[in-house]
């Protein structure tokens, strides 16, 4: 039986009840899906965004985050964090949301990728609708929750780069989707493909007619769908969901030229409360929000999505891969004479590489040291050449010279390294034998 979809206001923070906790959730944000950088950031590679480990306040020690998280008004986090839309700022609520975790709490949110994460409320830069002035969106990290408050509390902060910079014109363009043609769309940011019409409506090849089936949220759970000649339809997790999400509209909070069934009220994920099994996430769709809660006796719409979550084609990942060779001349040399190594560092990746270095390793009591450019500092038996930032596809060159102690044929080591992880690791040393004579 169709019934009109009702609003179930309700924010549910797991304090209030007696958790029946759930083992073993699958996270939202595995480990896996991020690649960590040796700077103390990590970019996530399904949204291509690159995120600071540690919040405002605290100090990446290269393992870890040290101090105290900061707090600030919206206003002073945007004066101070929101100005270089190219660079560092302050994220999106969309963005924030995509590395919530819902498969955890007290923090929600992946601590191996974000360590130290206080299990508060930090601030995004986006405004709540223009029904609310005041109020700007927030993830609250000890339940993961998605709500917005007055701009004058005090909140923290994570700083992140790439992506949609400073744009907020809107969340969902229809121009990131893909009309399919058969009552179905593909978003063009995580490849996932959805169903234009909820769950109960009917797609007559122009819009939805019909009103959507309500189930509660045992019910929900294990609804799937055939449809437009897919059979692997389900319901989405809830950080899925997020992404449909269209933040400057209000009742309903969605694009209704993509998803022209849009209802206000609550709509389904698949996402399980981590502190509670009885407990469901769910995107109030009136507004934007999400909690969890004990809804089994409530209704909710369902929104079909099919696929997997993939970085999208138009994000570039960025990526650091140099290589080192290194070349002697005279190829041999008599004892105590002079030869000059040349080692030559280049980025074949397409971002910058920073504080890059070139080390040149001696043999030990068979090379002495004679000279070498002024950014290098010989200490023992290695030579450290620094190259500094090193843009995509170029190289630099560095020479020292030594004298050959020992007869025989030895070999010289270089390496070249930066503060960013090399995606390829097994061309970054090079070495180079010469024969030494009498």
């Amino acid at each position: 039986m169709k019934k009109q979809l009702s609003f179930v206001a309700l924010t549910l923070l797991p304090s209030l009840f007696s958790p029946a906790f759930a083992a073993d959730l699958p996270l939202d944000t595995p480990t896996e899906d991020f690649t960590i950088n040796n700077d103390g950031t990590a970019t996530h590679t399904k949204t291509g965004l690159s995120w600071q480990r540690c919040s405002i306040g605290q100090t990446w020690n290269g393992s870890t985050c040290d101090g105290t998280v900061q707090n600030f008004t919206w206003d002073d986090a945007m004066t101070n964090y929101n100005t270089d839309c190219n660079g560092w700022r302050l994220p999106r609520i969309d963005e924030l949301n995509t590395i919530t975790e819902h498969g955890k709490f007290n923090p929600a949110i992946n601590s191996t990728i974000f360590p130290n994460t206080p299990a508060v409320f930090y601030w995004s830069a986006s405004s709540a609708d223009a029904y609310y002035p005041n109020y700007k969106w927030i993830v609250h990290f000890y339940s993961g929750n998605a709500t917005y408050d007055d701009k004058s509390r005090n909140y923290s902060i994570r700083l992140v780069k790439s992506g949609n910079a400073c744009s907020f014109d809107t969340f969902t363009p229809a121009s990131d989707f893909t009309d399919n043609g058969d009552g179905t769309v593909t978003h063009a940011k995580t490849n996932l493909m959805w169903q234009r019409c909820l769950l109960g409506q009917t797609w007559n090849g122009k819009t939805c007619s019909g009103f959507s089936t309500i189930f509660n949220g045992g019910e929900s759970k294990n609804q799937t769908d055939t449809f437009a000649g897919y059979s692997d339809w389900r319901v989405p997790t809830l950080n899925e969901l997020n992404t449909v999400v269209e933040y400057k509209n209000y009742l309903p909070t969605m694009n209704k030229n993509v998803f022209p069934g849009a209802e206000s009220g609550v709509f389904w994920s698949s996402s399980i409360g981590a502190n509670n099994s009885n407990f469901s996430w769910i995107v109030h769709f009136d507004s934007g929000n999400t909690s969890s809660g004990d809804y089994r006796a409530n209704g909710g719409a369902i929104l079909f999505v099919r696929g997997k979550w993939s970085s999208p084609a138009s994000v570039k990942q960025e990526t650091v891969d140099l290589s080192a060779t290194v070349a002697g001349s005279p190829n041999s040399v008599f004892v105590n004479k002079n030869l000059t190594y040349t080692g030559t560092v280049k980025n074949n990746g397409n971002t910058t590489a920073t504080d890059t270095t070139l080390t040149f390793t001696l043999v030990k009591g068979s090379m002495s040291f004679v000279s070498a450019p002024k950014d290098c500092v010989n200490k023992d038996s290695t030579v450290v050449c620094s190259i500094g930032n090193l843009a995509a596809t170029k190289s630099m060159t560095k020479k020292i010279i030594v004298t050959m102690k020992k007869v025989g044929a030895l070999s010289l080591k270089v390496e070249a390294k930066s503060k960013e992880t090399d995606v390829d690791l097994s061309n970054n040393k090079a070495t180079k034998t010469v024969t030494i004579k009498k």
